[in-house]
């Protein structure tokens, strides 16, 4: 008997130690830790991290375009004659591309604040602009009548055209195949069609953004089920953040493999941690591919 005490008061000796261990090491980020946070905004739409390390605010509700240092310090900001704008990319040459929804209008600002590109859509509402590596622009759209996502040229001229009744995209990415992702706000998640309007890929439900990741999965953040999820090609969910968000309606993945959140009714951007929510760390801090667990989802194609 004294023996056998003495075993289990060892086992429990070295147990306390491994816990003291495990306590002590540092760990990965996990995906419930918010790393960066700006709040006070109204509405914020999209959110992109600069190539300076600031960060580029859409925000639909003060009608306005901002960027913010990492210490929360607004450095720039355009707001002339914006109605609930949508969507800001900072281009290349260092410019603003913005959808200006209710103007109906793209506009390129530079950094003085003037307008020096301008593609006006008629009645048509723009969500999202992407200026394209061939020099062109990839515009998601709607109107009362239905939905398109158009390629126009320096020129204005329009050169490819997907119209719809049964997706409403919010916004669109031309991808190297070639083909174009979108973010359906109607129900059909992340839709990706080629250039013929052929659907050959679709997940999910009413989406804001669409993102695919140089591996091959998508970021999509549904705001109808308030998260974003990282999905593989065959439907598997392999990453999820769903803490406390309200209508996300933009997330992109960081270089430094975080994700930056548009939480739009929350009225702030987050910036969380990717690794924890569904698997098991290994020996390095990553998720090993086999204690991925399906999320039981089925793939919807059609």
């Amino acid at each position: 008997m004294k023996n056998n005490y003495k075993k289990i008061s060892r086992g429990f000796f070295l147990l306390a130690i491994g816990m003291a261990l495990i306590a002590w090491l540092p760990g990965p980020a996990m995906a419930d830790e918010i790393l960066w946070e700006y709040t006070g905004l109204n509405l914020p739409q999209d959110a992109d991290r600069l190539d300076n390390g600031n960060t580029l605010i859409t925000e639909y509700g003060n009608n306005r375009v901002i960027e913010v240092t990492p210490d929360l310090n607004i450095v720039w900001e355009y707001n002339t004659g914006l109605n609930q704008p949508w969507d800001a990319d900072r281009l290349s040459n260092g410019n603003t591309l913005i959808s200006d929804e209710w103007n109906n209008r793209v506009i390129e600002v530079d950094q003085s604040g003037t307008i020096v590109w301008e593609y006006s859509l008629g009645w048509y509402y723009p969500m999202d602009a992407d200026r394209l590596v061939n020099g062109n622009t990839l515009i998601s759209t709607h109107n009362m009548e239905g939905s398109k996502i158009i390629e126009v040229d320096p020129s204005g001229s329009e050169v490819w055209q997907f119209y719809t009744y049964m997706y409403y995209p919010q916004n669109a990415d031309r991808l190297p195949s070639g083909n174009t992702l979108f973010a359906d706000g109607f129900g059909n998640g992340a839709v990706e069609i080629t250039l013929d309007g052929t659907v050959v890929w679709q997940y999910g439900s009413g989406a804001g953004d669409a993102d695919r990741l140089t591996d091959g999965n998508t970021l999509i953040a549904e705001t109808g089920n308030d998260r974003v999820i990282e999905v593989t090609t065959d439907g598997t969910i392999v990453w999820e953040y769903n803490t406390g968000l309200n209508n996300p309606f933009d997330a992109d993945r960081l270089e430094n493999g975080n994700t930056l959140i548009a939480d739009r009714d929350n009225n702030r951007i987050i910036e969380v941690g990717t690794a924890g929510i569904i698997g098991d760390f290994n020996s390095d801090g990553y998720v090993d591919a086999a204690d991925l667990q399906p999320s039981g989802r089925p793939l919807a194609l059609c």
